[in-house]
């Protein structure tokens, strides 16, 4: 299993922020909701990368996005993992001739029965 990269905790006051606000904080993110104000402009601008945090909100939702990006990094080398060895525990079992051989003579049998050969 892949180890986890550190990661870093949220405070209680930016877990209590991201509990509080939020779906507005996400609105903002993914454009459903207009920045109507110059602190909500900059707090896009903190999201799309464009500037650094300042207020305790850009920071909390910066760190939630940080801690967002490692889970999906540490899912997708999980995955990968996973795969990587469903196809090495294939190769042990057969190979893809073995496979085909395997395939044919079910079909023969299928095709025997269907005839009533047996």
């Amino acid at each position: 299993m892949p180890t986890p990269s550190p990661t870093v905790e949220l405070t209680d006051e930016e877990q209590a922020l991201l509990d509080r606000h939020f779906s507005f904080y996400e609105d903002l993110e993914s454009g459903a909701r207009v920045p109507t104000t110059e602190a909500q402009e900059h707090f896009v601008e903190v999201i799309r990368g464009k500037a650094r945090a300042q207020t305790v909100h850009e920071m909390a939702y910066a760190k939630h996005m940080r801690l967002r990006a490692q889970d999906q990094e540490y899912r997708y080398a999980q995955r990968e993992e996973s795969r990587e060895h469903l196809e090495a525990g294939r190769e042990e079992w057969f190979s893809r001739e073995d496979h085909r051989k395997l395939r044919s003579r079910q079909f023969a049998d299928l095709r025997k029965r269907s005839r009533g050969d047996d």
